[in-house]
């Protein structure tokens, strides 16, 4: 049930769902994280961070078959008029103004921040025959690496670094996800408390995904069901 909300084919329920599990996933990494790295006096900034500011854009390249398809789109918007915003933005589709979800900071400002973008994803996007557990989650982090591998210079430096974290709407982490994680538990001291942040982390995504799926069968059902009142069964 909950992977079918996830892509049901209205939009607007579906952008809503999505957004509401990224929203408690970026909660749950940030509040994880302070909770376990507040040893070393890391916690989360309040804002998310602008990834320009730690990391080189890369030179934005003229675009010769974007321009051409643009002028030939419209005989009343000649290259000339294109703004240097305008070509900003054909050029680069990420944008200059891409964001991370989280950065812990050091209270001090003296250590390296700590970047951290967020994603999910269902097992049922693909509609994946023999389906691998992580592969998804691990596929969605190389698209991510990718796509910011094209706009800046580095995703790494003495001053900062960023992470992909993604994780399967059933609760399935990527390699980089655990990686993380377990930093996590080797910084707090906590001996064998690896599970603990897993728990942790996967419970707070399944938590709302229950939300959504009520919200979706009580709000966004048709109106036969309401008539109906056909029940909610959680399984």
């Amino acid at each position: 049930m909950k992977v079918l909300v996830y892509v049901c084919p209205a939009k607007n329920i579906c952008a809503k769902f999505r957004g509401d599990v990224h929203y408690a996933l970026k909660n749950a990494v940030a509040e994880t994280g302070d909770y376990y790295y507040s040893a070393h006096q890391f916690r989360a900034a309040r804002e998310e961070p602008h990834i320009k500011d730690y990391f080189e854009p890369k030179p934005i390249i003229e675009s010769t078959r974007i321009r051409s398809r643009v002028n030939s789109s419209s005989r009343s918007h000649p290259q000339s008029d294109l703004s240097p915003s305008q070509d900003t933005f054909l050029a680069n589709t990420m944008g200059p103004n891409r964001r991370a979800d989280i950065a812990f900071k050091s209270s001090s400002g003296d250590d390296i921040t700590v970047l951290v973008d967020v994603t999910t994803v269902s097992p049922i996007v693909k509609q994946c025959k023999g389906y691998i557990p992580g592969r998804l989650a691990d596929g969605a982090v190389k698209r991510k690496t990718d796509d910011y591998n094209k706009h800046f210079t580095h995703l790494s430096t003495n001053s900062a670094s960023l992470w992909f974290f993604a994780i399967e709407t059933n609760g399935v982490f990527s390699k980089e996800a655990r990686k993380f994680c377990k930093i996590m538990a080797e910084v707090s001291g906590i001996p064998n408390v690896i599970q603990t942040i897993y728990q942790r982390l996967s419970v707070a995504i399944q938590n709302s995904i229950a939300k959504q799926i009520y919200k979706a069968l009580n709000q966004y059902t048709s109106s036969e069901r309401n008539l109906l009142h056909a029940p909610v069964v959680f399984t």
